[in-house]
């Protein structure tokens, strides 16, 4: 599953690219008793505050599903 709304994905255009900008991955495992991971795309904004965009829960911590997050969400 993968959640990103109107705010998240203005922010991604905004904050997401360019040479001074920075896009961070975030992941949180063994928190609960389905083993599922969440991922969290995190971007840094003119203050250089940490800006959730995107989420992903998933059952695999496979590259593949890992992959396939970022490349929708970039």
């Amino acid at each position: 599953i993968v959640v990103a709304v109107a705010f998240g994905i203005a922010m991604l255009d905004a904050f997401g690219a360019g040479d001074d900008r920075m896009v961070l991955l975030d992941a949180t495992g063994g928190t609960n008793k389905y083993g599922y991971q969440l991922y969290s795309l995190v971007v840094v904004d003119d203050f250089r505050e940490d800006v959730p965009v995107a989420f992903m829960l998933t059952s695999s911590q496979a590259a593949k599903e890992v992959k396939l997050f970022m490349d929708v969400s970039v």
